[in-house]
């Protein structure tokens, strides 16, 4: 029945007896054998075909409907859509700071399982230095608490009870010092 030449699409074809929906981005739903038939607004290869469907709609409102308003979202709905987003951006940095207290953790099991590799090897190198260990410890200790921290207030975006309250917890990202 169409196609993009316009030609079986055109202003006198048995298509402007069937109901016509404008929707909200300005293309068009045609409904055919009880299917909807889109005609887009902005696609290239459509144009031919939209221009004449938008003329006959124009001429003739009264066969035209407009596509329903989408609901307004209730305030229960924007909350759980904020917790939703809130709760993903508290994953992502606590899983951020679990694999930084991988890395440390493994140094300081080294550390307790094998005491000789802080001593020197036959070439003279210190496998693993006492600063290191020290910082590995500090790091260790600091991500914690901030994990910590974080389990904290991911709890309080769960209780929250508007979005505004979500919006203003934030997860801690740790500040750790340079080695």
């Amino acid at each position: 029945m169409f196609n993009t030449q316009g030609n079986v699409f055109s202003k006198d074809g048995n298509w402007t007896q069937l109901p016509i929906k404008r929707r909200h981005d300005d293309s068009y739903e045609i409904i055919y054998n009880g299917l909807p038939f889109h005609v887009p607004a902005e696609a290239e290869e459509w144009q031919a075909v939209y221009a004449i469907v938008n003329e006959y709609a124009t001429e003739h409102p009264d066969q035209v409907t407009d596509e329903p308003a989408p609901p307004v979202p209730t305030e229960a709905e924007l909350l759980a859509r904020a917790k939703t987003i809130k709760t993903a951006e508290f994953d992502r940095v606590m899983a951020d700071i679990d694999a930084e207290l991988i890395r440390s953790t493994t140094d300081l099991v080294a550390a307790m399982l094998t005491p000789e590799a802080r001593t020197a090897d036959e070439d003279g190198m210190i496998s693993l230095r006492d600063d290191e260990l020290e910082h590995s410890k500090t790091v260790f200790v600091r991500l914690r608490a901030v994990q910590g921290e974080n389990r904290t207030r991911r709890a309080q975006v769960e209780a929250a009870g508007t979005v505004e309250d979500v919006q203003a917890i934030e997860p801690v990202t740790p500040r750790m010092p340079n080695h």
